[in-house]
């Protein structure tokens, strides 16, 4: 039999037929399917983003919020500053510390957190330029300094400088101490005593005889006027004044002469000189002793408010030359007001490592590796330094000292 043609193509078309009505049904069920699942992802991201909603942070204790508050274009919305830590301690500025900085940054009830290591002098520091002020925090030594920056006035690469200040601590006693045998013994100790103004009054220093009896071996007895220090008499433990010391001051408050007269009728005056330059303050003492024709020219270097550098020579050609490395840490003594004939207690941090080189007289020994302990307020409370033998690498003692404020 031949098949019909209409009659195949006739079934062919109502099958067709069907087959689309379902089709099209079940298309528009998945489409269906696929807004609600659309939706859903929709929603359910929507409240991983916005739902955030951070507490004001307690002043001191940034704390990092969930989000961060931050966005897929972070780099893009960065703006540069500096900002250096400055601190006042007493009558010092140290303006080369490391410490902590927090920044809070505030963009529409959410908060960006940043804490940041500082170097010592200027940082680079990168903060969102959409936020509507920024909280700054800075860190150190047991205290806080704080200061806000508005939008409006956050500049590109401007310095800010942070850090705030308070009175320095006293010095109060020493203890010094020798390694003998594995164990370090009380060699001696020294008091301050201060006025009711916190001037520095008198200086004792204590030893230990023979019979382990303590007593007072020297004394300093500092005379003012005003708060300059103009006269220091040194007493004996007999109580006989065997050194006095005289110092002048120009107009700045800066030391200009001094005057040495000791028990035995020698006069060292000295002159002090001082010169700006690209590499620091040079400072100039010039040396005459009453009882020969020896002069002695001591050249110091001060750079950023250490002594670098110091050169001694005679006019019979000794001379000594030192080396010194610093901390970031407070000097006590640099606090003390207390001046002798070569300014030797003017730098505001503590030596960490020192160099000596000598020509015609020579040290048994010269101090080596400092290691020093510091309390939370940046001071030193324990010394430990090695004496070296001069021109040999052998240690001959080791001295420990603490200091109490």
């Amino acid at each position: 039999m031949v098949p019909n043609p209409f009659f195949f193509y006739s079934g062919t078309m109502i099958e067709k037929q069907l087959f689309n009505r379902k089709k099209s049904k079940m298309t528009k069920i998945l489409i269906t399917i696929l807004k609600v699942l659309i939706l859903v992802l929709a929603m359910t991201a929507c409240n991983k983003r916005d739902v955030f909603t951070p507490t004001k942070p307690v002043p001191g204790q940034p704390t990092q919020q969930p989000g961060n508050g931050g966005d897929g274009n972070q780099e893009d919305s960065l703006i540069t500053i500096q900002v250096r830590a400055v601190i006042r301690i007493g009558e010092i500025t140290y303006d080369s510390v490391p410490a902590r900085l927090n920044i809070i940054s505030w963009d529409n009830g959410k908060a960006r957190v940043q804490q940041i290591s500082l170097k010592p002098g200027a940082n680079e520091v990168k903060i969102h330029k959409q936020s509507s002020h920024h909280e700054l925090e800075l860190v150190k030594w047991n205290m806080s300094d704080k200061m806000v920056l508005d939008k409006a006035n956050v500049q590109e690469n401007m310095l800010y400088l942070i850090g705030g200040g308070k009175a320095a601590r006293k010095l109060k006693r020493e203890m010094e101490y020798v390694l003998i045998n594995g164990q370090y013994v009380a060699k001696g100790s020294t008091e301050y005593i201060y006025d009711g103004q916190g001037k520095l009054e008198r200086v004792m220093y204590y030893k230990k005889n023979k019979q382990g009896v303590i007593y007072t071996a020297l004394s300093e007895w500092l005379s003012y006027s005003g708060h300059q220090v103009t006269k220091i008499n040194k007493f004996d433990s007999a109580g006989t004044m065997v050194e006095q010391l005289s110092f002048n001051y120009d107009q700045q408050g800066k030391i200009i002469s001094m005057r040495k007269d000791d028990i035995s009728g020698v006069i060292t005056r000295a002159t002090v000189t001082r010169m700006a330059t690209e590499n620091g303050i040079e400072t100039l003492v010039s040396y005459q002793y009453s009882h020969n024709s020896i002069t002695m020219q001591y050249a110091m270097l001060f750079n950023r408010g250490n002594l670098w550098q110091g050169v001694a020579t005679t006019n019979h050609h000794n001379s000594e030359i030192g080396r010194y490395n610093y901390d970031t840490q407070i000097n006590p003594y640099a606090h003390m007001n207390w001046p002798d004939m070569f300014l030797s207690r003017q730098s505001k941090n503590n030596v960490v490592w020192s160099g000596k080189e000598y020509f015609g007289n020579y040290p048994i020994s010269n101090p080596v590796n400092y290691r020093y302990k510091y309390d939370g307020d940046g001071y030193p409370i324990e010394l430990l330094k090695d004496h070296q033998a001069y021109n040999s690498t052998n240690i001959l003692y080791t001295t420990k000292t603490t200091y109490h404020y």
